[in-house]
């Protein structure tokens, strides 16, 4: 559920590792808003906007051994959260290999991976089952195009590596790598297929029904990300041939193509088949701004949130029905949130550019996980 351009960003802004925890805005937490709340410039909503953000905070008992940053975060309770990220290197700034955290309702502790040159893309988890990290093999003498990707899946304590298949001799699966799981026996994970020459070809879905991996070709260029609620309602968003915005649905037999609005750089977060939300850029002009379209089971309402510092990061749930968006945004029961200022902690300025929101379940509260300039966790809220 991270960019890959994502990190390139990131290599060039900080060398450290970050997570967040904030209380998301509930009818509540609105009450400790300012009552003259910010409106961004030209927004225009199909619920209310928009109210200011409970701040977040940091937090300060971890500390990772190795320069890096997150790339994505996931809870599967208020007591197991994980986060995965690259190590790099101080001096050329280049990824030289993979980190994992873990929370277990107590404290974070860092966790060693069973490949030393494993570079985690996605994680992700549903409750009772195992946690699923996704990512490739950083080989110094393989070719980017065609470099081993593997699923790194943690049961009871224990690591097992699950390679990642090839759909011929002329497919590779490195791709985004973004994932969903739904149980142990129903794992989807995107990957992009390359000819001979290392172009890209088209994306396929990887399905893991417990004992093989079933490929399934969306007939697209890339995948964006892929959510979902259940195993028969998952959504993809994907980039057409001719650069338009592709929403695809599993309706748990076949891939059907979704009439959706135009946006580009599109995510999806698929909360329910009545509740969808697809994020990502629009134009004001020859300003770009972020967009927001929203699906109720009956039709899509557009929100424009200008200025979106990051239109074209991705979106997660805040497991409540509504949506993390860029640098913080909030929607929450028909309310729009923002941060009156990016949170910092210790000098250290976050943004969402490198990492993902998470929620936690059976609290308000969510993770965040990213990039700041020297290790660190931060959280806000109570869990």
């Amino acid at each position: 559920m991270a960019v890959v351009g994502t990190r390139l960003a990131g290599a060039a802004l900080a060398s450290g590792l970050v997570l967040l925890s904030s209380a998301a805005a509930t009818p509540a937490a609105a009450s400790l808003a300012h009552p003259a709340a910010a409106r961004p410039a030209g927004a225009q909503a199909a619920g209310r906007c928009c109210r200011n953000a409970p701040p977040w905070r940091g937090v300060t008992d971890f500390k990772l051994r190795h320069a890096g940053w997150f790339v994505d975060v996931e809870a599967t309770s208020r007591n197991a959260a994980w986060a995965v990220g690259d190590t790099i290197s101080t001096e050329t700034k280049a990824i030289t290999g993979g980190v994992a955290a873990r929370w277990n309702g107590h404290r974070w502790y860092q966790v060693a991976l069973p490949l030393a040159a494993f570079v985690p893309v996605s994680v992700s988890a549903s409750k009772g089952s195992s946690v699923w990290i996704f990512g490739y093999q950083s080989l110094p003498s393989a070719d980017s195009s065609t470099v081993p990707a593997d699923a790194l899946v943690w049961t009871a304590g224990h690591w097992q590596v699950l390679p990642l298949p090839t759909a011929g001799a002329e497919w590779d699966v490195l791709g985004d790598l973004q994932s969903a799981v739904f149980g142990d026996d129903d794992v989807w994970v995107t990957g992009n297929g390359h000819n001979s020459m290392g172009e890209v070809t088209g994306n396929i879905m990887w399905n893991w029904n417990g004992s093989g991996w079933t490929g399934y070709p969306l007939h697209v260029l890339g995948a964006r990300n892929v959510s979902g609620s259940s195993g028969d309602n998952v959504w993809v968003a994907a980039q057409g041939a001719h650069g338009q915005t592709v929403a695809l649905r599993w309706n748990g037999a076949a891939w059907r193509k979704v009439r959706v609005p135009y946006i580009s750089d599109a995510s999806v977060v698929a909360d329910s088949p009545r509740n969808v939300w697809l994020t990502g850029a629009g134009s004001q002009g020859d300003v770009t701004v972020g967009a927001v379209e929203h699906w109720n089971g009956n039709r899509w309402n557009r929100t424009k949130l200008d200025p979106v510092l990051n239109p074209n990061e991705l979106a997660s749930t805040d497991g409540r029905g509504g949506v993390w968006f860029s640098d913080f945004a909030h929607e929450s029961r028909g309310v729009w949130y923002v941060p009156t200022a990016l949170p910092s902690w210790h000098g250290c300025s976050f943004g969402l550019g490198a990492g993902m929101v998470a929620a936690i379940p059976g609290t308000s509260a969510a993770w965040f996980a990213g990039v700041c300039a020297g290790p660190a966790i931060a959280i806000d809220g109570h869990i």
